[in-house]
């Protein structure tokens, strides 16, 4: 192993010190504007081609309360002009579905972290939002997550806030490589592609697989 190898793995370690600080989560407000940050995978929720992907094109969500909800915590979630959306089993969209309202409520003991759960109209169920490990990508359960089930749990960070996961880390503009791959587009520190090209517009600071090199993007 190089030189390069072992300076990329001190840096991977630095940065997942930084980005496991805690962000300081809102209290939902209709009106109020957020980013949504996985508790459990301490990463922010993008999207790629309308799909909601942690990691990906960071989006920034406005709630619209809904007032006709007799149960408090009904929201649409708009990403500009379009309404989030969930299909029978509540798998996810940002460019809508056929079921739009969204409860936001507190996980138990907790004043910060919250369920986020599309509101199926026709099975009178709610769906909740979640990372799967094991298809790495995001998806729904019907159950109401407990506070031991941080893959379920979510932060709503203030979107005019600062990024701070890793604002101590020093490259001078640097890139750093882990070894070299065949790997093209743009890949997250999971292994989930996030880009097909290797453009990075876009993306949230963070640590990066671009065409096979490790990149820490800062801005």
């Amino acid at each position: 192993m190089n030189k390069l190898f072992f300076t990329a793995l001190a840096l991977l370690g630095t940065c997942t010190a930084v980005a496991a600080e805690d962000y300081k989560g809102e209290t939902p407000k209709s009106g109020g504007t957020y980013c949504l940050y996985n508790v459990g995978k301490k990463q922010f929720l993008g999207t790629e081609d309308g799909r909601l992907v942690l990691g990906g094109e960071k989006v920034k969500v406005t709630l619209e309360q809904i007032e006709s909800a007799t149960t408090p915590g009904f929201y649409r979630i708009m990403s500009g002009d379009t309404a989030w959306g969930a299909e029978l089993w509540g798998t996810p969209s940002a460019k809508g579905g056929t079921f739009s309202e969204w409860r936001i409520e507190p996980v138990e003991g907790s004043t910060e972290e919250y369920a986020i759960s599309s509101r199926n109209t026709e099975a009178s169920a709610s769906m909740y939002l979640y990372q799967n490990s094991v298809y790495n990508r995001i998806a729904a359960m019907p159950q109401m997550p407990g506070k031991e089930f941080e893959a379920a749990q979510w932060l709503l960070v203030d979107a005019k806030s600062p990024e701070t996961a890793i604002e101590g880390v020093k490259t001078d503009g640097a890139e750093t490589e882990q070894k070299q791959t065949h790997a093209k587009g743009v890949h997250n520190i999971g292994g989930q592609q996030v880009r097909t090209d290797s453009n990075t517009d876009g993306l949230q600071e963070g640590i990066y697989i671009v065409n096979g090199k490790k990149t820490l993007l800062k801005k």
